[in-house]
């Protein structure tokens, strides 16, 4: 990461957040299975944000603007 201390603070508190939502709503093997899918190496077109659109959609069958959005709704 990248910035100020404040914003890199406030990335790692996010993607906590982030992480802790996606396990009380899917569960730790789902997670597991998002990162497997996430991190396999392999040569692929696309963006980061496609491969990871991708990932969740095979793992909990929303892709990230979905994930994204319930995450938000359950945070207000």
């Amino acid at each position: 990461l990248t910035g100020s201390p404040t914003d890199i603070y406030t990335s790692y508190q996010e993607a906590q957040s982030a992480i802790r939502f996606f396990v009380q709503r899917w569960g730790g093997q789902r997670l597991l299975r998002f990162y497997e899918l996430v991190g396999a190496p392999s040569i692929a077109p696309g963006t980061s944000r496609y491969h990871v659109d991708r990932a969740l959609r095979r793992t909990i069958g929303m892709g990230l603007r979905g994930f994204e959005r319930a995450w938000a709704d359950s945070i207000q």
